[in-house]
């Protein structure tokens, strides 16, 4: 092969490399999230370790909050995860599910539910930061975090907590 043709064979590789890039950068992007999608769902779903859950269901948050469909698939697991038997993985589902743009008809109730029966504060703190997650979508559940801020003392965790979720719910413009 002469060296102008494997030039030019060089410099038509790079080009359609280059055109491949510019027209897909999401594609390529987005296989990487499914992919890590993937794992994070085998873990939140066959795991054992309560922290690795926790991690999973942070980091699908994080992706569903970049690209909603990449975690299209871990969405049910993590509706599941809310009733796990675990405190910390139910308060990692509970903020994580209000991370991804949920159904408010679906997710507040359980959310709310949560806040007013869950013994555990941490689940309640989860709760009320995956209602303030949801930002306006979570009006429905004023009423339920305004209750918390009068049942609580104002600088307690739950107070503070549900003080900072009706900022995000209601920001002031």
């Amino acid at each position: 092969m002469s060296r102008r043709l494997l030039s030019k064979t060089f410099a038509l590789a790079g080009l359609t490399l280059g055109l491949l890039l510019l027209i897909s950068p999401e594609g390529f992007a987005l296989a990487g999230k499914k992919e890590d999608a993937e794992k994070f769902l085998t873990e939140l779903k066959t795991g054992k370790d309560a922290k690795a859950k926790v991690y999973a269901l942070e980091e699908l948050a994080k992706l569903g909050q970049i690209q909603k469909s990449a975690i299209k698939d871990a969405v049910p697991e993590m509706m599941k995860a809310l009733e796990s038997k675990d405190t910390a993985v139910r308060a990692a589902a509970a903020k994580a599910v209000g991370m991804i743009d949920p159904d408010p008809k679906e997710v507040i109730p359980i959310l709310v539910k949560m806040i007013q029966e869950d013994k555990e504060e941490a689940v309640k703190l989860g709760a009320i930061a995956g209602l303030g997650q949801m930002g306006k979508e979570a009006k429905d559940a004023t009423k339920d975090l305004r209750k918390v801020m009068a049942d609580e003392d104002k600088k307690s965790k739950l107070g503070k907590a549900a003080g900072q979720a009706l900022k995000m719910i209601n920001p002031k413009k």
